[in-house]
């Protein structure tokens, strides 16, 4: 009796196993199916493409970016100079409230073309990106090269740069042409400065043999330099740059707002308050574009 109700524990654990085998066989067998079976890929996501400007409410203020201290032409803790003036005057003309910030070039580029500005003045027709729209010019900049009459250097073009120990002004290889961004690339120390009251400062000291900036920033500096400095002594002026490298510009967002800047800019100098702006800040007139 023991013997027989060995045998039928031991079938019963047999046909037990061979139950738990086969369970297991066919989930392997279902998993390696899935395993190998393809899926179809998910499409691949595309950035959508840059959304045009929101809409506007009439009593909205404009955020406009203009550059860092650069006298006559902006002084940012007071929010006025030549840039600020005209570029407030034009939009107020054509009727936008204006709220002001103050960034570095660069930075100001990179915030219009993120959306995060509605505009951005001072800017050079040569920096050109698609979504951005571009005045008609506000001032021509007077970009030149200074140097020592004593020290009798004799700089014709832009290539006779490489012979001199020179300082420029910010990033200026974006505002000065592609000649000049071409010469200053085989160059092997940087000759940008942002602060221009150290680019004069090292040029009366004799640290450098010439400086590249805009002539009436110059004139600002070698007046109020002249407690610490002898700027009296006699300088050359050497004219390399084209009328069209030394060109600011206002860049929109909304090409609605650059065309209702162009023609209140167009009104602002037939009226005589464009002129009315310059006097105020400059003893000698500035490169004034038609």
């Amino acid at each position: 009796m023991m013997g027989k109700r060995l045998l039928f524990i031991s079938l019963v654990s047999l046909a037990a196993l061979a139950l738990i085998g086969s369970i297991l066989y066919i989930r392997y067998k279902n998993f390696d199916a899935k395993a190998t079976t393809p899926v179809a890929a998910e499409p691949e996501a595309h950035p959508s493409p840059p959304h045009p400007p929101p809409p506007r409410s009439d009593d909205e203020p404009l955020t406009i970016v203009f550059g860092v201290f650069r006298p006559p032409y902006i002084f940012e803790k007071k929010d006025v100079g030549i840039d600020f003036d005209l570029a407030k005057a034009t939009l107020e003309m054509a009727g936008y409230k204006v709220k002001s910030l103050h960034s570095p070039n660069n930075r100001a580029f990179r915030e219009i073309e993120m959306g995060k500005v509605d505009g951005v003045i001072g800017l050079s027709p040569l920096q050109d990106r698609p979504g951005i729209y571009y005045s008609k010019p506000i001032i021509l900049y007077d970009n030149v090269v200074v140097t020592k009459r004593k020290k009798r250097f004799a700089i014709r073009s832009i290539d006779d740069l490489k012979n001199v120990r020179f300082l420029t002004f910010s990033n200026a290889r974006n505002y000065l042409g592609p000649a000049y961004a071409e010469m200053v690339s085989t160059l092997k120390y940087d000759t940008d400065i942002s602060n221009q009251e150290m680019q004069n400062r090292m040029f009366w000291q004799d640290k450098v043999d010439a400086i590249v900036l805009d002539l009436n920033v110059f004139r600002y500096y070698r007046s109020s330099l002249a407690t610490e400095f002898d700027t009296s002594e006699e300088v050359d002026i050497h004219r390399v740059f084209t009328q069209h490298e030394n060109e600011r510009v206002a860049a929109f967002r909304d090409s609605k707002i650059r065309d209702d800047f162009d023609k209140a800019l167009a009104e602002l100098k037939a009226n005589g308050q464009y002129q009315k702006v310059l006097d105020q800040y400059l003893h000698v007139k500035p490169l004034t574009p038609q």
